[in-house]
């Protein structure tokens, strides 16, 4: 069941089949407006709830000193 949350639908670990019936989990986050939007995705194999900033602070550092435009306007809350 979605739920509302900083103007978007999020439905938390959703049950995906792969074809030899392993199920993996996401979390879907999708506009409240009806209409066509564009599908943003990311994957790994581990920490789907854990943000980059934290998990990888250096990285997430180096990241922002070469492209400070990524995290401009945002809080990164479910990035």
């Amino acid at each position: 069941m979605a739920v509302e949350r900083d103007n978007m639908l999020i439905d938390w670990d959703v049950g995906i089949t792969m074809d030899d019936g392993v199920v993996v989990r996401a979390d879907v986050f999708r506009p409240v407006a009806e209409g066509k939007w564009p599908v943003l995705l990311t994957y790994g194999p581990y920490a789907k709830g854990l943000s980059f900033q934290k998990g990888y602070p250096s990285a997430w550092q180096n990241m922002i000193a070469s492209h400070p435009d990524v995290a401009f306007g945002s809080t990164n809350k479910y990035q």
